[in-house]
């Protein structure tokens, strides 16, 4: 009866193996994208490169459909899945604010930082 047990545990962790490695590699690619919209957007900020509010608004726009995938994606019941979607709903929100502030570089300043603030303190305490 126990290898029936340790068999079947195996073989079901072994068939999900194939979907936590699919979600994983799906985040990265995102926290890769968002990752190169930062660096975009600090450049617009500091003057490196022309401020385009248009451009702005589109990459806080993304921010905010993914995060609320990712938010949404994450159905466990543990302590960790629910402060995971409740960083993505919030982080959501944040990028809501700061597309909302998105017209000049002064209004959005403080929106983008709480933002990247968001995305510290997740990647702080689930270390990447």
């Amino acid at each position: 009866m126990r290898r029936v047990l340790v068999a079947t545990c195996l073989l079901a962790s072994v068939a999900a193996l194939p979907a936590t490695v699919s979600a994983a590699s799906g985040l990265r690619g995102i926290m890769k994208t968002w990752r190169s919209h930062q660096r975009t957007t600090e450049a617009m900020l500091t003057g490196r490169t022309g401020f385009d509010p248009a451009a702005i608004r589109q990459m806080l726009q993304r921010y905010a459909d993914e995060a609320g995938q990712i938010a949404t994606a994450s159905t466990g019941q543990s302590a960790e899945a629910r402060d995971i979607r409740a960083r993505f709903a919030a982080f959501q929100a944040d990028a809501r604010a700061a597309q909302a502030a998105s017209d000049t570089p002064q209004r959005l300043k403080p929106s983008f930082r709480q933002v990247m603030s968001d995305c510290q303190s997740c990647h702080d305490l689930y270390k990447d």
